[in-house]
């Protein structure tokens, strides 16, 4: 009885701990952030082939913008065993993957409604990167397989320690709602 317990408490604070930790971010973006946007506009626009193929792994080598790209070439390619979103969870930070694997979970997770839109969408856009120091964001407009409009903010670090020195990886993706959509169109998107 105290295991199961523990599993349902561990099973709601979890969830619970992400979430403000998102509400945060998309509150006070700042706080990671606090770069002027001046000079920037546009996006580019990229088409990804579908690939259930398993990506490369993470790299010093690889920006932020291309990690992000991996990621969503990977979810636009998911197939029934789930090999983009495997390769999505492989570029998630060590931190990230404790909050929200293992991969069983961590791909319930992408099914919910939020994250729906990224699986096998129909194009992807990106927005500048923005890089200070350590961390990163890129915002990504996707058109879902059903045509639905998604905003997203990645939010990535570079790795310092560990196996993944010097790695840019997936801290968390938090979805824009129709509130925050002023903000993406200043990083270049319409609504």
């Amino acid at each position: 009885m105290e295991l199961r317990t523990r599993r349902r408490v561990t099973a709601v604070v979890v969830p619970v701990v992400a979430l403000v930790v998102a509400t945060t971010l998309l509150l006070r973006p700042e706080w990671l952030f606090p770069i002027a946007d001046a000079g920037r506009s546009g996006s580019t626009a990229v088409a990804l082939p579908a690939t259930t193929q398993p990506g490369p792994d993470p790299s010093p080598g690889l920006s932020p913008q291309q990690v992000v790209k991996i990621q969503m070439e990977a979810m636009k390619g998911n197939d029934a065993t789930d090999a983009g979103i495997a390769v999505v969870f492989k570029f998630a930070s060590p931190a990230n993957q404790q909050m929200t694997g293992p991969l069983e979970r961590f791909a319930k997770m992408v099914r919910a409604p939020a994250y729906l839109p990224m699986l096998n969408c129909k194009s992807v856009e990106y927005g500048w990167p923005e890089v200070r120091g350590g961390r990163a964001r890129v915002l990504v407009k996707v058109v879902g397989g059903g045509g639905e409009v998604a905003l997203y903010w990645f939010v990535l670090s570079r790795q310092d320690e560990g196996a993944y020195k010097d790695c840019w990886m997936t801290d968390g993706v938090i979805r824009v709602e129709p509130g925050q959509l002023e903000e993406a169109e200043e990083k270049g998107f319409a609504a």
